[in-house]
């Protein structure tokens, strides 16, 4: 991958950062993307002036925040913070750290490390081991004149990536077997934005505003769950894993009631750490199982009860097993997203650190809401069927 300060691909940056920007900062610095109070919010693309670095995807005000790319701007001699070898990031973003999943790859476009990030910093053996050799960050430059800049398998777009057109357009999200494919957002030469969803290379959705992009419309996990909307990609996440070990403990919670409450209160204990760790909150499993547990009626009641009510359904012609452990899954993943949602908009908006655990509970249930909307449920159930298929 030609990396000097004239190669094509930084030349396109460039020019398609200087031209009709959306915010200029300070002398030099270019912003490209949605804003709410002339601040980067949604999806966007940063130019730093002084040293050619740039970045494209998830803002929280001047904050990188979901998913995005971040490039080096000079393969040489400058590394991705805490990622030796690394000149190329691309995963998930909390409050401007690297948390989550995340990818790095180093100045000749190959993998170096894909996993875990806490606190800005590799959580697991830094260089990944193992044969990743057809996963590659590469620079496409087509006779037309438009170039790709991103992640491939084999040669082909995969990944996540960014498209340049002759003309100066962008666009940045995701792509499958060669096409954009799913959320992302394209700017325009004239700084014109559509924010959407793509599928085959088309846009069949576009997000209702462009001043704040929605989940709805784009996450790392390309979600299309309406029920999360307004909540950070990097909870989505979170939040999706665990729903996707709640689900998958419903056939024993389906034939005998309750026996996989244990395998849910696990689940919600890692989840709580996870999101702990997103708001850099130092919660451990043990402490965060005690939550759950002094939560006690105020989710167990309706828990517990939605267990009995499914183990009867076996009984009834036309439902029978199979047709309990599909209602049985939904409802572990409805209490697991409601959890989840809950304890983020806990720490959110509470500082926790002086609380004792009954008193941390006593708040969490505040935020919970133990019954779901019609509307709700069937977007659970269809979330259900995606973790499944």
């Amino acid at each position: 991958m030609e990396n000097s300060k004239n190669s094509k691909w930084r030349q396109m940056i460039r020019s398609a950062m200087h031209t009709n920007p959306t915010s200029t900062f300070g002398d030099r610095d270019k912003y490209k993307g949605n804003i709410i109070n002339n601040k980067p919010y949604g999806l966007g693309a940063y130019y730093w002036g002084d040293s050619g670095g740039f970045y494209f995807g998830g803002w929280r005000e001047y904050n990188r925040e979901g998913y995005g790319i971040l490039i080096s701007s000079d393969f040489e001699s400058r590394e991705i913070n805490n990622c030796s070898g690394c000149v190329v990031y691309v995963g998930s973003w909390s409050n401007d750290d690297k948390s989550g999943k995340g990818t790095c790859y180093d100045k000749n476009g190959r993998l170096i490390y894909y996993g875990d990030f806490i606190n800005d910093k590799p959580t697991e053996t830094y260089p990944s081991t193992g044969d990743y050799s057809k996963y590659k960050f590469e620079n496409h430059e087509y006779n037309w004149g438009d170039a790709y800049l991103g992640e491939t398998i084999d040669g082909v777009r995969e990944g996540h990536g960014i498209y340049f057109w002759q003309d100066g357009k962008m666009w940045f999200g995701g792509c499958k077997d060669d096409e954009r494919n799913g959320g992302g957002i394209e700017i325009s030469n004239n700084g014109v934005i559509k924010s959407g969803t793509w599928q085959k290379g088309t846009c069949i959705e576009e997000c209702e505003s462009l001043n704040k992009l929605s989940s709805k419309c784009y996450s790392s996990s390309n979600s299309t769950i309406e029920i999360f909307r307004d909540i950070p990609t990097g909870i989505i996440d979170i939040i999706r894993a665990g729903i996707i070990t709640t689900a998958g403990a419903a056939v024993p919670g389906t034939l005998i009631p309750l026996l996989d409450v244990g395998a849910i209160t696990g689940a919600w204990a890692v989840m709580f750490v996870n999101i702990a760790n997103y708001h850099h909150t130092k919660l451990n499993v043990e402490t965060c199982t005690k939550i759950i547990t002094g939560c006690g009626a105020g989710v167990f009641g309706y828990l517990g009860g939605s267990k009995i009510f499914t183990f009867l359904l076996n009984a009834i012609p036309g439902i029978g097993t199979l047709g309990a452990m599909g209602i049985n899954a939904t409802l572990n993943a409805y209490f697991t997203y409601a959890m989840g949602k809950a304890f983020h908009k806990m720490l959110e908006i509470n500082d926790i650190n002086d609380q004792t655990l009954d008193e941390i509970a006593a708040i969490l249930l505040k935020y919970f809401v133990p019954i779901p909307s019609l509307s709700e449920i069937k977007e659970i159930f269809g979330l259900v069927k995606e973790v499944k298929s």
